[in-house]
């Protein structure tokens, strides 16, 4: 996925000059610890569609915000990884851990 600033301040040629590549939720997540002044590790972070298709630059835009509060545009939809039972490594959609036998 790339990312560029989501400001006002910046024509789209500026903002694209700071495009970076990222590889997933949790890289997404190291760019806002280290650029972000606002993000908290308690932070939600939301990455959502932001208009239609922007032909200038063929992105399918999305907008990432932390805490509501915009911050970011990307390239393209990006989903947080639903959290895994560590005892079977499946979705936390089944019963409470200590009922887990280890099986998906």
């Amino acid at each position: 996925m790339k990312i560029r600033p989501a400001t006002g301040f910046m024509t789209i040629d500026e903002s694209m000059e700071h495009v970076r590549e990222i590889a997933d939720w949790a890289a997404l997540i190291a760019f806002l610890e280290k650029h972000w002044v606002a993000y908290r590790p308690s932070s939600v972070v939301t990455v959502e569609k932001y208009g239609s298709f922007d032909k200038r630059i063929d992105w399918d835009t999305h907008l990432v915000c932390v805490d509501g509060k915009a911050c970011l545009f990307s390239d393209g939809p990006m989903s947080k990884p639903k959290p895994e039972c560590p005892n079977c490594g499946g979705d936390l959609g089944h019963p409470p851990f200590d009922l887990c036998w280890g099986e998906v």
